[in-house]
């Protein structure tokens, strides 16, 4: 009988990459899952390790004292790095930061029935804005919105006098907050809430409440120039000497509003909703002023 050894060296030249192939495919599979493995590792290592940051910052905004002014800032810087290098914390860090200027700016606040105007502002007693109330307001307004995953900014009740604000704090609620002498230059608080807010002596330029709430709230010169304030409600807002040059306020709520002596030179008031409450004696405008009906 004739041996077709061709055939059985190509027969054994298959097997052989056969099981080079199999040990090949088994020996990547292991190697995968040791990646796989060592990942895992590495990300419990570093979430311990978040941990840790995030417990040492937290006890550091704790720190009260002038004396401890220098741990707070660090405490606060430290979480905004956090919520840089973890994503899904962001929404706990900012409640934190929230909890901290609430807390610390805290004061009673009492609207007298039937009043427009609160009264018994114990924020009058309290400093101004100090550096890590600051530095918390600054994280707050540069953080990535996208991570926020709904929060809410609640700053209610809060006093931030003098206080510099901006970046994005859109839907916040500052209801019975006192903002008197605040920067809130080109800040964005679209669809936020001012219930009774004080604004008196702020600096509001370019900032965006388009559709904010403002219902009762106080700006007695308040520097107002081109803000978008389209569609908000003003109703029953003291907006004595105010300063409104080119600012936006068409199908806005002005109902029972006071703009007494105020500045309307090119302000855009179309569409607004009126009535015999709104206050508009000595107000200023020129010929660039539009939706005028007094």
């Amino acid at each position: 009988m004739t041996v077709n050894w061709a055939a059985i060296s190509s027969l054994i030249t298959g097997l052989a990459a056969l099981g080079a192939l199999i040990f090949t495919g088994q020996a990547v599979t292991a190697s995968q899952e040791q990646v796989a493995i060592a990942q895992a590792q590495n990300q419990l290592a570093e979430q311990g390790q978040i941990t840790d940051r995030y417990g040492k910052a937290v006890e550091q905004i704790g720190q009260e004292g002038p004396e401890h002014l220098q741990l707070r800032l660090g405490g606060i810087y430290s979480l905004e790095r956090i919520a840089h290098d973890s994503p899904r914390d962001q929404p706990t860090i900012l409640e934190v930061l929230l909890a901290f200027i609430r807390t610390n700016t805290h004061a009673n606040f009492v609207a007298p029935a039937g009043s427009p105007i609160r009264a018994n502002n114990t924020c009058s007693t309290l400093p101004t804005t100090g550096p890590d109330i600051q530095a918390a307001l600054a994280v707050i307004g540069r953080r990535d919105v996208k991570h926020d995953d709904y929060s809410r900014i609640n700053l209610s009740k809060a006093c931030l006098r003098g206080a510099r604000i901006s970046g994005r704090f859109d839907n916040a609620s500052l209801d019975y907050a006192d903002l008197s002498g605040a920067n809130l230059s080109g800040a964005d608080f679209n669809h936020s809430t001012f219930l009774y807010t004080i604004f008196n002596g702020g600096f509001l330029l370019d900032a965006n409440f388009d559709h904010a709430q403002f219902p009762s709230a106080s700006f007695l010169g308040t520097y107002l120039y081109r803000s978008n304030l389209k569609d908000a409600r003003l109703n029953g807002a003291n907006l004595t000497n105010g300063l409104l040059n080119d600012a936006r306020l068409n199908g806005a709520d002005l109902t029972a509003a006071n703009f007494t002596n105020s500045i309307l030179r090119g302000v855009d008031l179309t569409g607004v909703r009126h009535d015999a409450t709104t206050s508009m004696g000595g107000a200023q405008t020129d010929g660039a002023t539009r939706g005028m009906w007094w």
